[in-house]
C-alpha cells in the first residue's frame, strides 16, 4: 500500500471515529423525543439505508450474480445486527454514562474483540497471535476506561 493510500484510509478511519459520539448523541436525543431507544435506532437505520442507496444510484455499482450471492454463507448477512446492536446500546448507555465513558467501554471492547479475531484469524483476518504488548495495552485502555468513568 502506499503511503498516499495509507494516509487516505488513516483519514477515513479519523473521521469515521470521530463521527461515532456525534451520532450516538443525536441519537440519543432521538429517542427522548420518540420516547424509546428502540424507535430512534429504526429512524437511524433508515436514513442509513437511505444514505447508502442514494450512494449507489449515484455510483451505479454491477449488480452480483445471483449465484454468488446465493454461495455467500449465512453469517455474513448478519453485520447489519451488529450495527444494530452497537447503535441501541449507545442510545441506552449515552445518555446515561455519557458519550466519553461509553466511547472509552466501547473502545475497549473493540480491542478485547479485534485481539482475539487477529489472534484466531476468524473471518479471514490475517492471524497476529496476542503478545503482552496487546495484553498491556488493553489493559491500559481498560485503566483509561475505568478513570474516564470515575473523572
Amino acid at each position: 500500500m502506499s503511503t498516499g493510500s495509507a494516509q487516505f484510509f488513516l483519514l477515513i478511519s479519523f473521521a469515521g471515529g470521530l463521527a461515532i459520539p456525534y451520532q450516538a448523541a443525536i441519537n440519543g436525543l432521538l429517542s427522548k423525543y420518540l420516547h424509546h431507544p428502540l424507535q430512534a435506532s429504526a429512524v437511524n437505520f433508515i436514513g442509513g439505508a437511505v444514505f447508502v442507496a442514494l450512494l449507489l444510484l449515484y455510483l451505479q455499482p454491477a449488480l452480483p450474480a445471483m449465484d454468488n450471492v446465493r454461495k455467500i454463507p449465512w453469517y455474513l448477512f448478519c453485520g447489519g445486527i451488529l450495527g444494530a446492536f452497537f447503535v441501541t446500546a449507545a442510545l441506552i448507555a449515552v445518555p446515561r454514562i455519557g458519550g466519553t465513558t461509553f466511547l472509552a467501554a466501547m473502545f475497549t471492547g473493540q480491542m478485547v474483540g479485534a485481539v482475539i479475531m487477529d489472534h484466531y484469524g476468524l473471518l479471514n483476518v490475517s492471524a497476529h497471535p496476542v503478545s503482552l504488548t496487546r495484553i498491556a495495552g488493553i489493559g491500559l485502555l481498560a485503566a483509561g476506561m475505568y478513570l474516564v468513568h470515575r473523572g
